[in-house]
């Protein structure tokens, strides 16, 4: 070898071998001291440094000591690239090895570097320099950490070094941060993970969210912001899942600071949500079956398939029940009902009801008026969910339908007939079920 450094012969086995390779050497340089490692196998094996001896301690120690450490390895007289990894060195009780990595770049003699020691003060740091509404802090008489988003107070329940942070074949390490966002009724979790760049030893950061605190399954965060709903402050938080995104919200109660569990209601549909979602064209031409007394229509996602996910995911898992229904007639109206008008017998301006609860002058879930005369009017059923029998919601609508006329009969003039629908909206297609109900005269 050339350079600043002599191989020994006089130290051999501080290094331990978990796959492929026979043995490992750690010498001391001429100036400073140094590891090295020497590796035999190919690509994909895992090399393990121990922790049982003066030297690594002391290397360990002229480094700034045990802790969270910033390590380069990078394979001796090659030309190939630095690696950089995350690890927590701990000499007592802990399971995790010091030092482990993956020679990505074939057999031959490593060098490892100890480059930074991460301190608490470098995590709190990182997130001022992120600028916008986030900020971190440590509280040494508790332990925990501190972290503000857009003026609401978080306090950390775990922080501690984790082994799976980064991509699962890299195995680059960091530190994680989880704090809890709980309600009245469950208890989320957002964690704040930090980590390094692999190719540059850059300190990095990222958000995971899950439902579960107890059980996470988390998801990689794409974004977060808060906005006024009222006299309410919506925390949303934007995140991954499979090949789509998915928004989940949560309430911040400013005087009481504390959450509460949120759902989106129908006011907020059309302005926050639906006014986009329907201007999209996500589906095959619809698949009719029947006439305009009675029949069936289906038709498949097959245009736009991650933003209709998202909006799906979002509908099924964050609208509340009068929220759904309102957009499900949405859909049915936008998707559908629209480019059949002349089969239902539609003339005039269609009229739904955004509110979901037929209040004030919105008689019926979607309807005609002409002054004190409803010229077509309909109810609507909703289901996000494949088992629900579509065929009981369709008599729902019918059973609601002449709820409806009864109040309204003595009001206003009806038309002789009216329709109930049942819509059907899944990840993969919507369905719709129909049928005509004659309105009996007063």
């Amino acid at each position: 070898m050339s350079g600043d450094y002599v191989l020994s012969p006089f130290r051999r086995g501080s290094f331990v071998l978990l796959q492929g390779g026979e043995y490992v050497e750690a010498y001391p340089g001429l100036r400073n001291p140094s590891l090295f490692m020497e590796v035999e196998s190919e690509e994909g094996a895992t090399y393990v440094f121990t922790k049982d001896n003066w030297f690594e301690k002391r290397y360990v120690e002229e480094h700034g000591g045990e802790g969270l450490q910033i390590i380069m390895y990078k394979k001796v007289g090659s030309s190939f690239d630095e690696h950089y990894i995350m690890r927590d060195m701990h000499f007592e009780g802990v399971e995790t090895p010091a030092i482990y990595f993956k020679p990505y770049d074939g057999p031959g003699v490593y060098k490892i570097e100890f480059v930074k020691k991460v301190e608490v003060k470098d995590l709190c740091d990182y997130v001022k320099n992120l600028g916008g509404d986030y900020q971190l802090a440590f509280d040494e008489s508790s332990g925990k950490f501190r972290l503000t988003l857009f003026s609401i107070p978080l306090e950390s329940v775990i922080s501690k070094y984790e082994d799976t942070i980064g991509k699962a074949e890299e195995r680059v390490g960091g530190y994680e941060i989880i704090f809890p966002l709980q309600t009245e009724e469950k208890t989320w979790a957002l964690a704040l993970l930090f980590s390094v760049d692999p190719k540059n030893g850059e300190l990095t950061s990222k958000f995971n969210f899950a439902y579960s605190l107890e059980a996470p399954a988390w998801r990689h965060v794409i974004g977060l912001e808060t906005y006024k709903v009222g006299d309410d402050k919506v925390f949303q938080i934007t995140f991954e899942l499979a090949d789509h995104d998915q928004t989940a919200r949560i309430k911040w109660d400013e005087s009481l600071e504390k959450f509460t569990s949120y759902k989106v209601l129908p006011g907020e549909l059309l302005e926050n949500i639906m006014k986009d979602f329907l201007s999209k064209d996500y589906f095959s031409e619809p698949q009719l079956e029947g006439d305009a007394t009675k029949g069936s229509m289906t038709m498949r996602v097959v245009k736009n398939i991650r933003e209709y996910l998202t909006w799906y995911n979002d509908a099924a898992h964050g609208f509340g029940d009068h929220a759904q229904g309102v957009a499900g007639n949405m859909v049915g109206d936008a998707f559908f009902l629209k480019k059949f008008k002349d089969r239902f017998g539609v003339q005039g301006e269609l009229i739904i009801d955004e509110t979901g609860q037929n209040l004030g002058e919105n008689i019926f879930d979607e309807f005609v008026k002409e002054g004190n005369k409803i010229l077509w009017c309909s109810e609507w059923k909703s289901t996000y969910l494949e088992e629900t029998d579509l065929s009981s919601r369709l008599s729902d609508a019918k059973t609601e339908l002449m709820k409806r006329v009864d109040l309204v009969k003595n009001k206003v003039e009806l038309p002789e007939y009216g329709y109930a629908f049942a819509i059907r909206i899944t990840e993969s297609y919507v369905e719709i079920l129909w049928e005509k109900v004659k309105i009996p005269k007063p």
